[in-house]
């Protein structure tokens, strides 16, 4: 286990519990693959990039900017995300490659929240399994959860709340939905956008529903 800290130092540490790394980078960049990064409670103000596969697991609730995913193999746990600090707008949580479609497999996000991102909460494409659960989008700039061409895709315990659109799904396979609900979505936002839905799913495959709610939204609840 590597081990980071808002007490830590990416000079002089060494990734210890008695010596932790100072950023979440560092600690991404020092650990082995499939290693684990425990991240110790604190706000990291960092856009952080996954280019290994990973366990990113936090103490209860650490905080930072972004994550940007270029790797299968990814579990991030037990953290907030409340947007990029870079030189420009993008998503809290998203899926990127040499190309934005480079095939993935195997991202777990759980007990995360991501919220006041100029674009999308979450924004996923052509991953071959991916599982949220227990976690909460809310007061993004566009969707809360968007998933492009991915397959075998679980939601559990997912609330979307304040978005211009709620979760939007496209082209995905063998998507399950369990006690999902969106709200408020569309609602606070100025001119006419297309899709201030609380669910719109297109041209989607096998999709079990279990237990979903949708209120106040802007448009439609639920939209096929």
């Amino acid at each position: 286990i590597t081990y980071v800290a808002i007490s830590g130092d990416d000079l002089n540490g060494d990734g210890s519990q008695a010596h932790p790394y100072r950023t979440i980078q560092r600690g991404i960049n020092q650990t082995d693959d499939n290693g684990t990064v425990y991240v110790y409670n604190g706000n990291y103000v960092e856009d952080v990039n996954i280019q290994r596969p990973v366990t990113i697991l936090g103490e209860s609730n650490p905080s930072t900017s972004s994550f940007v995913i270029w790797e299968s193999d990814v579990v991030i746990k037990n953290f907030e995300v409340y947007g990029v600090t870079g030189s420009g707008p993008g998503p809290g949580i998203q899926k990127r490659g040499f190309q934005s479609w480079e095939y993935m497999e195997n991202l777990t996000l759980e007990n995360i929240e991501v919220h006041n991102c100029d674009e999308q909460g979450l924004l996923l494409e052509n991953i071959g399994k991916v599982t949220i659960k227990n976690s909460r989008f809310y007061d993004n700039q566009m969707a809360g959860v968007a998933i492009a061409a991915c397959n075998n895709v679980t939601l559990e315990d997912v609330g979307t709340e304040n978005n211009l659109r709620g979760l939007w799904a496209h082209l995905t396979n063998n998507l399950t939905l369990t006690r999902v609900y969106v709200e408020n979505n569309g609602k606070f936002y100025s001119g006419n956008y297309p899709d201030q839905n609380g669910f719109t799913l297109t041209e989607c495959t096998t999709v079990t529903i279990n237990t979903l709610y949708s209120n106040n939204n802007d448009e439609q609840g639920f939209k096929l």
